[in-house]
C-alpha cells in the first residue's frame, strides 16, 4: 500500500466510524512518517512547478506525491484537482494532519509542525483564497490547522468564515463553478469542534439533510458528483448538531435492488 492509499484508507475509516487502538495509531504514524521525502526529491517537484523564491511556500516542504502523469489523484471526498496548488498540499496537509494527532510526541514531527505553520503563514490560501483550487487548498489548511490549533483559534476563524459564506447557497454543480469541493469542506465540518463550525452546519442544515436522505448513484462513473465517502462527509457534518447527534450512527450503505447509496435517515 502506498504512502497515499494508506492515507485515504485511514481517514475514511474514521470517517465511517472505525476506532483504532494506540498501537494501530502508531503504526499507521510510524508508516506514513516513513513516506518522509528527501531534500532533493522537493527540489525536483518544486522545480517542475516552476516555484520561485515568491511562490515556493505554495508548495510542500516534506511529503510529494509520486508523478503519475497529468492526471492528478483524487482527493479524500472523491474531488479531482486540476492542479498541484490543491492536489500537493492535499497530501502533506493530510498526511501531518494525522501526525499531529497520533504522533505529537515525535520531536521531528513537531519541527515539521511548526515548519508547515510558517509556511501556510506565507500563502494565501492559508489565510482564505477564492482563486481557482486555492479554495480547496484553504480547505486542506483548515483542517490542518484545526488539528494543530486550540478549538475557537482566530486563525482557524479566519479561514472557517469565509469558506462558510462560500458554502451558502452552494447547490449541486454550482460548487464546480466556484471551485469549492462542498464534500471536501463538510468533511472539515465533521471534525470541527467549533461555535462557527457548527453555526455553519446549522445555517445549511435542511439542505444537508436532503443531501442525506437522496439515493446516489455509484460506481466509477459517479466519483466526481457522488460517492459513499461523501455521504458519511454529510452524515458526520450533521451529527455535530444536538438535535442531529443520532445520526453519528445512521447507516450508509448501497442498496442490492438500484445500487444506489443511502442513509437511514427518520426525522
Amino acid at each position: 500500500m502506498t504512502t497515499y492509499e494508506l492515507l485515504c484508507s485511514t481517514v475514511r475509516a474514521l470517517l465511517k466510524g472505525q476506532e483504532f487502538s494506540d498501537d494501530e495509531k502508531r503504526g499507521i504514524a510510524d508508516a506514513l512518517f516513513s513516506g518522509i521525502d528527501t531534500s532533493e526529491t522537493v527540489r525536483r517537484f518544486h522545480a517542475r512547478v516552476r516555484a520561485s523564491d515568491e511562490t515556493r511556500s505554495r508548495y510542500p516542504l516534506f511529503f510529494i506525491l509520486p508523478y503519475s502523469g497529468r492526471k492528478k489523484p483524487r482527493l479524500i471526498t472523491g474531488y479531482l484537482p486540476r492542479t498541484h496548488v490543491l492536489s500537493a498540499n492535499h497530501y502533506e496537509l493530510e498526511i501531518l494532519r494525522l501526525l499531529a494527532l497520533w504522533a505529537s510526541d515525535n520531536g521531528e514531527v513537531v519541527e515539521m509542525v511548526g515548519r508547515t505553520l510558517d509556511r501556510l503563514d506565507g500563502t494565501c490560501f492559508g489565510h482564505f483564497c477564492a482563486d481557482g483550487e486555492c479554495t480547496g487548498a484553504s480547505i486542506a489548511a483548515l483542517r490542518f490547522l484545526s488539528a494543530v490549533k486550540p478549538v475557537n483559534d482566530p486563525w482557524v476563524e479566519e479561514l472557517l468564515r469565509p469558506l462558510g459564506d462560500l458554502f451558502a447557497g452552494i447547490k449541486g454543480q454550482a460548487s464546480m463553478r466556484k471551485n469549492l469541493p462542498t464534500f471536501y469542506f463538510c468533511l472539515a465540518l465533521s471534525e470541527i469542534q467549533s461555535d462557527t463550525a457548527m453555526q455553519i452546519v446549522r445555517e445549511h442544515k435542511d439542505h444537508l439533510l436532503k443531501l442525506l436522505r437522496k439515493g446516489w448513484l455509484t460506481g466509477p462513473a459517479a466519483l466526481d458528483r457522488y460517492s459513499i465517502v461523501r455521504k458519511h462527509a454529510v452524515r458526520n457534518a450533521l451529527a455535530g448538531l444536538p438535535e442531529c447527534a443520532h445520526l453519528r450512527n445512521a447507516e450508509v450503505y448501497v442498496s442490492d435492488k438500484d445500487g444506489r447509496c443511502y442513509c437511514d435517515v427518520y426525522n
